[in-house]
């Protein structure tokens, strides 16, 4: 069963099939605690219930805020190319506490980190190879996809 925006009214099991469904909800990929809270809030729930439901799946491990921050941030380093600064807005909006999200970014490699910031550049230089401005359009992509600044200027004398 896959649960939707709405509210799932509670059928004859209550609790129980509360307690799968947002089980088989966060075992199908990594969640932030925030959409959790939401798939928890459309179950027609006491607050009781439904903090005895958040606690269980901390318990359990099917929410681990720290566990979804380092995939997210990987997921969107590697798949993305997205750098530090949008990695950590993002986090922010999702609700994430500050210091797993530094936690987060301190931990990323960063040789890796670095491999995807050349990646990025030149995929960019190659878009913009036939642009008059090519090399502040470069620039500006990668401020864009959250590089540092002072990584983007250390790549452009490296390679200029």
């Amino acid at each position: 069963m896959q649960t939707s925006h709405k509210h799932q009214p509670l059928r004859k099991g209550g609790i129980a099939q509360a307690y799968k469904a947002l089980e088989r909800y966060c075992a199908r990929r990594e969640r932030a605690p925030s959409e959790v809270r939401r798939q928890i809030a459309q179950w027609e729930l006491s607050e009781t219930e439904a903090r005895a439901l958040w606690e269980h799946l901390r318990r359990e491990r099917f929410v681990d805020e720290q566990r979804y921050a380092r995939a997210f941030a990987a997921d969107k380093l590697r798949l993305e190319g997205w750098g530090r600064l949008r990695i950590r807005q993002a986090l922010r909006q999702k609700g994430i506490a500050p210091h797993i999200i530094e936690q987060t970014l301190s931990a990323l490699d960063p040789e890796e980190y670095m491999t995807v910031l050349h990646r990025v550049a030149q995929q960019k230089r190659r878009q913009y190879a036939n642009h008059p401005h090519a090399r502040q359009k470069v620039q500006a992509a990668l401020l864009r996809a959250g590089f540092e600044p002072e990584f983007i200027e250390m790549l452009d004398k490296s390679e200029t």
